[in-house]
């Protein structure tokens, strides 16, 4: 039976038997052959495939004739399609496995004429072009085989449906759907089968029958009745069943156990083999010479550029005035070509620099003899082109960072920095070398070089110099060179140089490398350079070098000269002849050294640098059999590339390219060079001579540079659907760049799987429905190329589908456009499927359309996408899209490229420029992209293992669960009776071994499901014994998954590279595991849970899977962290957390998960696994539902679901589809049914558009007006989700809709009942997903907060750390997302508490622990953040300091907003002029960013009019108009977003009294916001002492401020996941390693102080400037009781003196507050204060002189009359005192020093005084006033002083006397100038308010 045709004649037997009513016999025949004889004791598989066949043939017969089965109901559609009168199936909708539901008929039946979004196409064939096009059903059915193209989803209505009756006069197909389609036909249209299936010839799907069965069953339904019946009697009488049973249980004994296998040995199965060892090159060193020919196939040529597409010719040499500058412009030191990364090359054009991708040109999958089919320049894929001021010598790309592109010429260098989109430089750096040619022969520069792992530091090696220089100097955009390296004597040259790698250090901080140098005179040289741990360079300055005999080499087994001797054994050298060239292979770690006429010598180097061996890599001189030419190839040899290493057979080789001369002639020859420990093999690369017309090779060519990439290759041509299969390999390539302009690119030979290069392949089209699977990101792209020229822009809003624009090509021959993606947010992106969201922001363009034919004389020939040989042929005078979808191949080339290339060739006019229309693109998620995620289907590949389902017996056992299972559906189970034990035991055992396959048709696994559904009526019990072996057997890989971990890799010390892919491949078989437990918990906890305990009861495991699960990721972040494994343990941790907390749920016992195992992963110092703790939590528990229907803006959107009521015949719910005019997003409401829609329309038909429409009798009322006919036309029609209408009916059972009233309707479904939600400690049940309700959210809540309040303990130093922000954010979301404001309130109460129960413990360990006070202040600051948080009930936690709206004062100050400068405001007119004033602002000084208004006018012609911005004029005519304080007022008020009792609550701790404040036995104590005052007072002291550093210092140390090109993390991120890092596994070179830490979100406790001092004043500000009570008009009120006037002076010292704009601005905030929010009391306060600590400062800068006065005081007193009286004190000085004592103060008091800093506070003063701007402001003055009657000085808390108990005394008689009396003392000490400001300040304090002010003094 295995062939179609065997099978074919078994139906025809079954046939013929059910007609003639014979089944039993044929049956009793087949069943004998399934009982072993004594003479084959076997059963051939042949007989169990017949028996299974013959009961799949009975089952299939007896579903038609009984009808039992959902499968026989799609069998009689079938027949009643067939039969016109058989009733069809009257359903409008089809249900496909996907779940999504698709209409049966044309979407007019249902639109009508009305316009509703929808997919639609355009019919080529029967002209429905642009505007009309026909819907999704009827491009499958009506117009199908058509030529069809997708248009778009807009709104719509099929023209197809609408013009049925004139589709036969205008030759058109006649829409066929306006009758419901066929089911079959819609689920063959619409399914996408699985190719398995197709591929099988003979089908298992039970329930299918052919049309032969439906036959028989039709024309003789009484015959086929009556064998049926026969047949059944005879099995029931035979026991047929038994006799298969017994060769089922006999089959399965061959099975093996999954405790048997080997995990080493499967994981080290699955190791991609390209990861081999690399060969021992210590074993060649001294060995002579072994060269061999290379006969395999290594590199075949792919594409090349034709001659002149490139202008590469270097300057002559000849016009060189030195022989030097010559030597430098020869082949041996040019470079013109360099590539990064991603493909991109870099090529020198003379004085330019021609940017282009060379991937899409190596894409030749799709083309016929591609190394003949030579590239113009238009199709070298160019991205750009930029000048620059000198002729290219060479160029590098920095292997760290792709946008730095360094540039040389003969005497000049330069670093380009390339823009993000790299077709264009950024900046262009120019490296000062100070070379001059025309002075001396040896200034020129030989080479350029980065310095390796740096983005920064370059090596620029000239004739007798090395200069090395640090972009992080740069200025001016030029760079001076930072150390130097000068040859001693000047008789020796410089001749090449290379770098040498990356060398080890032994503390890890720093990095060390060594540049070799190669001199005229073949002597080597070594200089060390290192870069330390903070990027800069260790030496600096000139040094010299002393070359002396230089280094010296072992020569051992060199052969000098062709045809020499070896040199003997243990001989050594300096030199080998005049020095030529020096390279550096990295991968390799060898040192290629060459002389003139001399031998390629390899230097073995070991890991400090040092010469450790040598040999021959190439002679001079290679003959033309040794390489395969016709002629002989001679060094030296240049233009080295390393292109990875091969495995050939057992052994493993190098691969080198590089570049001799030909012995007949001077032409470049390339040669490929393999070489391991024991031979060098060698060929020549040459293009083939039927190939090779028009690239130019000429007597005279050169190649001027090569340079290597590689990209993802397919091995095995075509997979399903014309897509590329699934097996990839990095294949690289070797560029080659000639000087006649041609380019030259080999590709490497990827194995006997790769198919021919020159065969061409058939390009897959694009299917109908493609595109409306995908999302359109055309928004979002991002055009590029030579077609979009300097204005991309422009370009994209021309090729928009929205525009009626084009675009012309730049070019008559053609050019290229580039589309790549741009960070977008597709969360909020529109895909077909409605029910699923993509979650992953990460896309993959998948698809490309071009819209052509505007214009139809200019139309292009052909587009090409993704390279050479994806075209498509055009048709002229067509105007139409083009569709292209890409293939798996061509996708993850895009990825690697960064976007897609569409090249455009020139129109069929050749005179005019091709134009295009528009361009869109679509994408997929990257997640849904099953190749992209190779190691998460390692898990399926390995599963197998694990079952028998490859067994040679388990097709035997598939055949007999079949027949047993057809057999059971015939007989049914009142016949059959149950299993026995045995059998019930091997179903379980069969379904324990296959616990890790998948459940897909005709799978082992499915079959023996689908047995035991059949013979087990118990749907309790059947499902319970598909869990339980489904868990055991998960359990046992588990158990033996943990211990080969443990045993493994428990002792090793570096996770090597291939011990780290049988990791990878242990997690993705973890992952398998888990994914498959968590579908049994979730739906069935009880059954989970009794499992589990009879597993532990039996001792078959010690513990849950979620506790095996931890231990196994434990294991796993302990080698990532400790051992160097490179693993993604995101995923992992983040299952692991959800089977935790499903294991809470449905149990207490120790033996499964609690919340304490959770909260490790909580805590834990790894951001990977924290992160997705929480995540799992979030989701698990439902807080991502609720977080986005609580932050909805409309009611309706706040509600779980909607449901709507017909506003005309008030029906509830619409069921099926509604006609809304508006819908959800406008004012305008109004849903009508279908019912009422029909009869509106019917009505506006024959109505004037300006009617009342009238529906049922009435009218409907839109906007207060009745709605028309007019405006029936716009409505449009919605589904409505059969869901809601589930949750509608359950809503109305509960009560929670009121049926009664006009309006519609809508509630919200909770997903338990109360009660359920109140028991918060209830297990699941089965049905009850208790994760989900309130009551399981309120557990984990208070869980949550039990570990934050151990988290802010302050007892525990250096044993606890604040929690992540991702602990903080969950806890956040299960306030704000709980299900009604009651329990919303109180969860926000329980929060606070626990939160603020350690505050008061840390600020006093804060204020009295400095050594910890890191430590104390990041909780502190994490609490308070946090609390800030909940308080505005924001939905992001923001752990950076908090950034407030800036105000328009602050803004300019930053630099922003700088196109506001010249604000005006209609409040404040200059008198004078009668011109609107101008917005200015204070720069320094007490009055720092205060604004103020002066006159309009220019400078010049300004009056001396000013206001400040808060002196709003009386007659302001703008009385809604604010000023910025009223502004912060407003900020300050309760808004509607403030969560008051979480406010109210917050407000009660901080006022109230710390019981365990200070002594015990002291009765005062102090509030929590006065100790927080104290602590806030004493860290913005610290603050202010910490000098700020300039900017300019900061460039002198070494800033990279200056170069937002430096690659950043995610970059960094971005490229690994672009499969980036394979191109440096290929070629060698270090893999891209996030240096970002792992607690980066972390506020550690080794955070420095300073900056978490910044923090915790932002914080704290942050959080009291909502909390602060607001001060009252009245003492007669209740509310918080009033703060620490502490804060008074604390807050005004912080606007007055802080230098952070942002601690200003909240510092303002709270004191609006404390001042009760009105504008004059702030003012006067913040006054008060401000010029208390300006006044203070005066005395302390004036203090010395006071004292004196004093002394020369207390001195008169002595010697006078008075000398009897008491001491002179400033006690009871009195305010005269001083006068006339100016004169005998000592001189060293006025120092210049001195007066210059009582001359600054003095003019602060007069400033804020009122009299440092202009006219003095009434209200200034009066405070002015005020504060110097104060009976006396507020005396500060803190010392601010350090002079001495004396002084400070003195300082304190003084701040206790009114600031007037102290003001006129000072004014009889001071001198000069300083004397007039004191005087006019006590002028202004002594002027009656009531007159003029008077005029300052002079």
């Amino acid at each position: 039976t295995g062939s179609p045709a065997q099978h074919h004649l078994i139906k025809l037997l079954c046939l013929l038997a059910s007609r003639f009513g014979t089944l039993d016999n044929v049956g009793r025949a087949i069943v004998s052959l399934l009982t072993p004889k004594k003479e084959r004791a076997d059963v051939a598989q042949e007989c169990v495939d017949t028996a299974k066949i013959f009961f799949e043939f009975v089952a299939s017969l007896d579903q038609l004739i009984h009808q039992r089965s959902p499968a026989a109901i799609t069998q009689v559609a079938k027949l009643a399609r067939r039969a016109p009168e058989t009733s069809s199936n009257q359903g409008t909708h089809v249900t496909l496995k996907s779940g999504e539901q698709i209409s049966r008929t044309c979407s007019f039946v249902e639109t009508g004429e009305g316009f509703t979004e929808q997919h639609w196409y355009n019919c080529y064939t029967c002209g429905l072009l642009w505007d009309k096009g026909c819907c999704s059903l009827c491009a499958r059915v009506c117009h199908k085989g058509h030529d069809i193209g997708y248009s778009r989803k807009s709104s719509f209505f099929c023209d197809c449906g609408a013009e049925v009756a004139t589709a036969i006069s205008e030759n058109r197909t006649a829409c066929q759907c306006l009758s419901p389609v066929s089911e079959d036909i819609i689920r063959e249209l619409y399914e996408d089968d699985s190719k398995e299936d197709e591929s099988e010839s003979m089908q298992v799907l039970t329930g299918v029958s052919d049309m032969f069965t439906e036959l028989v069953a039709k024309n003789f339904p009484s015959e086929c009745t009556r064998s049926l019946g026969n047949l059944v009697d005879e099995a029931a009488k035979s026991e047929w069943r038994e006799s298969i049973l017994f060769l089922f249980n006999q089959c399965y004994q061959t099975a093996p156990s999954p405790g048997a296998t080997d995990f080493s040995t499967l994981f080290s199965g699955t190791i991609p083999q390209q990861k081999v060892g690399n060969p021992n090159l210590e074993l060649r060193s001294a060995e002579p010479l072994v060269l061999k020919h290379l006969d395999e196939t290594s590199m075949q040529p792919v594409r090349a550029a034709k001659a002149s597409a490139l202008q590469s010719r270097m300057i002559s040499s000849s016009s060189a005035s030195s022989s030097h500058i010559r030597k430098a412009r020869n082949d041996l030191a040019v470079q013109a070509i360099a590539a990064d990364n991603r493909g991109r090359l870099f090529i020198a054009e003379s004085s330019s620099v021609l940017i282009c991708n060379a991937i899409p040109a190596v894409n030749t999958r799709y083309m016929e003899n591609s190394p003949a089919t030579h590239l113009i320049r238009s199709q070298l894929n160019i991205l750009g082109s930029e000048s620059l001021k000198f002729p290219i010598n060479g160029m590098t790309i920095c292997p760290e960072n792709s946008r730095h592109l360094l540039v040389w010429g003969v005497s000049k260098a330069c670093v380009a920095i390339l823009s993000a989109s790299f077709d264009s430089f950024e900046k262009i750096i120019d490296l000062k070398l100070n070379l001059d040619s025309s002075e001396c022969e040896s200034e020129y520069l030989v080479k350029c070089d980065w310095m390796p792992q740096s983005e920064l530091q370059i090596v620029a090696i000239c004739g007798t110099v090395v200069h090395v220089f640090d972009l992080k100097r740069t200025e001016n955009n030029s760079c001076n060179a930072t150390t130097h390296y000068a040859l001693a004597y000047e008789d020796v040259l410089i001749r090449s140089a290379t770098l040498i790698g990356s060398l080890s250090v032994d503390d890890g901080s720093a990095i060390e490398t060594k540049l070799g140098l190669l001199l005229d005179t073949g002597r080597l040289y070594f200089i060390s350079l290192t870069i330390d741990e903070e990027g800069n360079l260790e030496d600096h300055g000139e040094s010299y070098i002393e070359i002396g005999a230089g280094i010296t080499f072992p020569s051992a087994g060199i052969r000098r000269y062709c045809g020499g001797d070896p040199v003997p054994k243990g001989s050594t050298a300096t030199t080998f002849g005049e020095g030529v060239f020096l390279a550096y292979l990295r991968q390799s770690n060898l040192l290629l050294y060459q002389c003139v006429s001399s031998c390629c010598i390899a230097m073995l180097l070991d890991d400090d640098g040092g010469i450790c061996g040598s040999f021959e890599l190439l002679s001079n001189m290679i003959s033309a059999d040794e390489i395969g030419g016709h002629y002989g190839v001679s060094g030296p040899y240049t233009h080295f590339q390393e292109l990875g290493i091969v495995r050939r057979g057992e052994e493993t080789f190098y691969r080198v390219s590089c570049v001799g001369r030909s012995t007949r002639s001077t032409q470049p020859r390339a040669l490929l060079l393999e070489f391991n420990e024991h031979a060098v093999s060698v060929k020549e690369l040459s293009w083939p001579t039927n190939c090779s017309a028009g690239l130019g090779f000429i007597s005279n060519y050169n190649f001027v540079g090569s340079c290597t990439f590689s990209c993802p290759y397919s091995m095995w041509g075509h997979g399903a659907e014309g897509s590329i299969s699934d097996d990839y390999c990095e294949r690289a390539f070797l560029t080659l760049l000639s000087s006649s302009g041609s380019l030259l690119i080999f590709g490497e030979d990827c194995g006997p799987q790769d198919p021919r290069i020159h065969q061409k392949q058939v390009p897959p089209a694009a299917a109908i429905g493609i595109f409306e699977k995908l999302i359109n990101v055309s928004d979002e792209v991002v055009f590029g190329g030579d077609f979009v020229g300097a204005d991309p822009k422009a370009v994209k809003k021309k090729l928009s589908l929205n525009s009626t624009d084009y675009v012309v090509c730049p070019a008559r021959d053609g050019c290229t456009l580039t589309a790549g993606l741009q960070t977008i947010d597709i969360a909020s992106k529109s895909v077909v499927d409605k029910k699923s969201q993509v979650e992953d922001d990460a896309l993959a363009i998948v698809a490309v359309r071009v819209l052509v034919g505007s214009l139809p004389d200019l139309i292009p020939r052909e587009i090409v996408i993704m390279g050479s040989g994806r075209s498509m042929k055009l048709k002229k005078n067509v105007k139409r899209w083009y569709d292209f979808p890409l293939t798996n191949e061509e996708i993850l080339l895009a990825i690697r490229n960064g976007f897609v290339t569409i090249w455009i060739s020139p129109c069929h006019d050749l005179s005019s420029s091709p134009i295009i229309d528009s361009v869109e693109v679509y994408a997929r998620s990257r997640t849904d992209l099953a190749f992209l995620r190779a190691k998460e289907d390692v898990a399926l590949k390995l599963a197998h293992s694990f079952s028998v389902q490859d067994q040679p017996s388990s097709g035997m056992l598939v055949s007999c669960i079949q027949s047993l299972t057809f057999l059971t559906q015939i007989m049914g189970q009142n016949k059959m009776g149950s299993l026995s034990s045995g059998s019930r035991d091997t179903i379980s055992h069969i379904i324990q071994q296959t616990a890790l396959d998948s459940d897909k048709k005709g799978t082992l696994r499915n079959q023996t499901i689908e047995l035991l559904s059949e013979a087990e009526e118990d749907v309790v019990k059947r499902t319970f014994l598909t869990d339980a072996a489904t868990l055991r057997g998960l359990m046992s890989v588990l158990q033996g998954l943990g211990k080969y971990l443990r045993t493994e890799f428990a002792n090793v010390d570096i996770v090597s590279p291939k011990q780290e892919s049988m990791i990878d491949c242990a997690i993705a078989m973890f992952l398998h595991i888990l994914d498959s437990t968590i579908s049994i918990a979730r739906t069935r906890g009880g059954n989970y849970r009794k499992v589990i305990t009879e597993m532990i009861a039996e001792k078959a495991c010690e513990m849950s899977m979620a506790l095996e699960g931890k231990n196994i990721l434990d294991f796993c972040q302990y080698l990532k962290t400790l051992h160097g494994a490179s693993l993604k343990l995101e995923k992992p941790a983040r299952l692991v957390s959800e089977l935790q907390l499903l294991e809470i749920a449905c149990s207490d016992s120790d033996h499964f998960a609690q919340f304490d195992t959770l909260a490790e992963y909580l805590l834990v110092d790894s951001r990977e696994i924290v992160t997705a703790c929480c995540s799992a939590i979030s989701s698990a528990i439902g807080g991502e539902g609720n977080k986005t229907s609580q932050t909805s803006g409309s009611p309706e959107k706040e509600l779980a679901y909607i449901t709507y009521q017909c506003d005309a015949c008030l029906v509830f719910p619409i069921t099926e589809r509604r006609y809304t005019l508006g819908g959800d997003e406008m004012d305008i409401d109004i849903d009508l049914c279908k019912k009422c829609y029909d009869v509106g329309i019917a009505y506006a038909r024959t109505h004037d558009q300006n009617d009342s429409v009238i529906i049922n009798g009435s009218t409907l009322r839109v906007e207060n007006e009745d709605m028309t006919c007019g405006k029936i036309w716009q409505m449009t029609s919605k589904p409505i989700a059969a869901s809601s209408l589930e949750q509608a009916e359950n809503a109305k059972k509960a009560g929670l809709l009121n049926m009664t009233g006009p309006a519609k309707e809508t509630a919200k479904s909770y997903p338990e009942s109360p009660s359920q939600s109140s028991a918060s400690g209830s297990k699941q049940e089965e049905g009850i997903e208790v994760v989900k309700t309130e009551g399981f959210r309120s557990q984990i809540f208070t869980e949550l907060l039990g570990l934050m309040t151990k988290s802010f303990d302050a007892t525990k130093d250096g044993e606890n750390f604040p929690p992540s922000s991702h602990v903080l954010q969950l806890v956040v979301d299960l306030v704000l997302n709980s299900c009604t404001e009651e329990l919303k309130s109180a969860r926000g109460k329980e929060m606070v508490f626990a939160f603020t129960k350690n505050i008061p413990c840390l600020v006093r360990a804060c204020l009295s622990n400095e050594s910890s006070f890191s430590q104390h202040c990041s909780k502190l600051v994490v609490s308070l953040r946090t609390l800030a948080t909940l308080v505005l009930q924001k939905r992001e936690l923001n752990c950076d300091p908090p950034l407030v709206a800036l105000t328009d004062e602050e803004k300019d100050s930053t630099g922003t907003n700088n196109h506001h400068k010249d604000k005006t405001d209609p409040r404040f007119v200059c008198e004078v002029h009668g011109v609107p004033a101008v917005r200015r602002r204070c720069s320094h000084g007490v009055h720092k960013d205060r604004r103020f208004y002066v006159c309009g006018l220019e400078r010049r012609e300004r009056c001396n009019y000013f206001k400040w911005s808060s002196d709003v004029p009386d007659s302001a005519p703008d009385p809604a108009g604010k000023s910025q304080d009223e502004n912060l007022m407003a900020e300050c008020d309760d808004a509607t977003d403030i969560f008051l009792p979480v406010k109210m609550e917050l407000q009660k701790i901080f006022g109230e009294v710390d019981s365990q404040d200070g002594d015990p036995e002291n009765t005062c104590k102090s509030t929590l916001e006065s100790q927080f005052c104290g602590l806030v007072s004493k860290q913005f002291e610290k603050n202010q002492a910490v000098p700020a550093v300039p900017a300019v210092a900061a460039v002198n140390e070494g800033s990279i401020v200056n170069f937002p090109s430096l690659k950043t993390e995610t970059e960094k991120m971005q490229d690994i996941e672009d499969g980036v890092h394979k191109t440096l596994e290929k070629f060698g070179k270090s893999k891209p390693i996030s240096s970002r830490q792992e607690d980066d979100d972390f506020l550690s406790s080794s955070a420095v102080a300073d900056e978490t001092r910044e923090q915790f004043l932002c914080s704290s500000l942050d959080l009291f400037s909502l909390l602060a009570p607001k001060m009252k008009s009245t003492s007669k009120v209740t509310g918080p009781p009033a703060w620490s006037s502490e804060w008074f002076s604390v807050l005004c010292e912080i606007i007055s003196t802080g230098t952070s704009h942002v601690l200003r601005h909240l510092a303002k905030s709270m004191l609006q507050r404390l001042c009760g929010g009105r504008q004059e009391i702030y003012h006067r306060v913040r006054d008060h204060y401000v010029y208390g600590f300006q006044f203070r400062k005066l005395l302390q800068r004036s203090q010395n002189i006071l004292d004196s006065a004093l002394v020369v005081r207390e001195q008169a007193r002595q010697c006078g009359s008075d000398w009897r009286e008491e001491e002179v004190m400033f006690e009871t000085l009195p305010a005269s005192g001083l006068l006339g004592v100016e004169d005998l103060i000592s001189e060293e008091w006025y120092a210049i020093s001195t007066d210059e800093s009582i001359a600054t506070v003095l003019d602060e003063l007069l400033s804020a005084a009122g009299r440092g701007v202009g006219v003095a402001t009434k209200t200034r003055l009066n405070n002015w006033r005020q504060f110097c009657s104060l009976p006396e000085m507020a005396i500060s808390s803190r010392k601010g002083s350090a002079e001495g108990e004396e002084m400070i005394e003195m300082l304190e008689q003084i701040y206790r006397r009114p600031p007037i009396v102290s003001l006129l003392w000072l004014s009889s000490c001071l001198r000069g100038s300083n004397q007039i400001k004191a005087l006019s300040l006590t002028a202004i304090a002594l002027e009656d308010q009531n007159t003029n002010p008077v005029k300052p003094l002079d």
